[in-house]
């Protein structure tokens, strides 16, 4: 539904990484090999995630994963895909802007920023928001905190209903 959406809004280069094959490897190799080395300075990458999450770590040195579908709890640093790593391979990225969007539990832990709109008020935010078109920006958007569970509704991630009805 998410690839659909994207495609009518005119992205036209989507990659789908669904179920069995949302491996670690695949989705590292998508993101920085098929992606990151077609991506020009002018376009926006949107990563997409609904799925499994984690965040560990002590309190203030907390670390996101995002578990892909061949995660093995017994493997957890061999197995997961750490932020850092995310980071890494996003970096090597050519384009300006990168949109990562995260429905899963503990995803505020994803990626720690530096900068936050959430406490701005509307008219602040919209500035900051305007000004991140002039600049290379990666934006985060999860469906909750670190330390909080995702929601779901009919077997889908509520908070990605809730996105797919913003971007209709």
């Amino acid at each position: 539904l998410v690839a659909a959406a994207l495609e009518k809004m005119g992205f036209d280069d989507v990659v789908t990484l669904r179920n069995e094959r949302a491996t670690k490897a695949r989705i590292i190799e998508t993101l920085g090999d098929e992606i990151g080395m077609k991506a020009t300075p002018n376009d926006l990458i949107v990563f997409f995630s609904a799925g499994h999450g984690d965040t560990r770590g002590q309190e203030g040195e907390q670390m996101g994963f995002i578990l892909p579908s061949d995660y093995d709890p017994k493997k957890h640093p061999t197995s997961s895909i750490s932020m850092s790593t995310l980071r890494d391979v996003s970096r090597q990225i050519q384009a300006k802007h990168m949109l990562y969007v995260m429905d899963s539990c503990f995803s505020g832990g994803i990626l720690q920023s530096r900068a936050s709109v959430s406490n701005v008020p509307l008219e602040g935010a919209w500035r900051y928001a305007q000004g991140l078109l002039e600049r290379t920006a990666h934006i985060v958007i999860t469906a909750g905190g670190q330390s909080d569970f995702a929601n779901e509704e009919g077997g889908r991630g509520l908070f990605t209903k809730v996105m797919l009805e913003g971007l209709s």
